[in-house]
C-alpha cells in the first residue's frame, strides 16, 4: 500500500496518470517564465516518470518540490537528488507507533526515516544543498500531544523547515 489510502486521502481522489509526453510539453510551453512545479498527489512515488520530470524541469531553471509520504523515497533519493529536485516534504506524524498507527501501515516511520537519511546521504556524496528538506505534520487528536518529539524527529534528520498543519 503505497498511497496511505488512510483518513487524509479521499477515495474519489484517484485521476488518472497524465502521460509524460504531455507533462513534459506543459514543462517545455511554460519554463521560460521558471515556475515552480510542485508534484503531489495521491503519491507522486508512484509515477513512473517523476524522476525524468523533475530532471526536465530542473534543467530549464524551474525549481520543483515533491511531497511525498516517503514510503517509496528510499528508492529514488539519488535519482531525484541527481535530477535537480529543490524542495523534498514529507508528512511525519509523530514517532513510529503513533505515526504507523496513524496511517495504518506497520513501519511506515522506518521506511520514511530512512528514506531521508537516504536523500542526506545523496546530498552529501554530491556535495549539493538541494533538495530543502521539510517535514509536515498535521496536528490531530492522535498526535496533538507528541509535538516536541516531532521537533526532536525533524532536529535529528537534519531538516531545513518543519511546518505543523492544522487539517480543519
Amino acid at each position: 500500500m503505497y498511497g496511505l489510502e488512510g483518513r487524509f486521502l479521499k477515495p474519489d481522489s484517484r485521476r488518472p496518470e497524465l502521460a509524460q509526453e504531455l507533462a513534459n510539453k506543459v514543462i517545455d510551453e511554460v519554463s521560460f517564465a521558471r515556475p515552480n512545479f510542485y508534484f503531489t498527489g495521491g503519491e507522486p512515488l508512484v509515477y513512473k516518470h517523476i524522476v525524468s520530470l523533475v530532471g526536465n524541469a530542473s534543467k530549464k531553471g524551474c525549481a520543483c518540490e515533491i511531497n511525498t509520504n516517503g514510503l517509496l523515497l528510499s528508492k529514488f533519493a539519488a535519482d531525484l537528488v541527481d535530477a535537480g529536485l529543490s524542495v523534498l516534504t514529507v508528512s511525519i506524524l509523530g514517532p513510529s507507533q503513533v505515526h504507523d498507527g496513524i496511517v495504518g501501515v506497520p513501519q511506515a516511520f522506518d521506511r520514511v526515516i530512512e528514506g531521508i537519511e537516504a536523500i542526506l546521504q545523496a546530498k552529501a556524496r554530491r556535495r549539493s544543498l538541494k533538495p530543502v528538506i521539510r517535514i509536515n505534520s498535521a496536528i490531530i487528536p492522535e498526535n496533538y500531544e507528541k509535538l516536541q518529539d516531532i521537533v526532536q524527529i525533524a532536529e535529528y534528520l537534519r531538516a531545513d523547515k518543519l511546518t505543523f498543519i492544522h487539517p480543519r
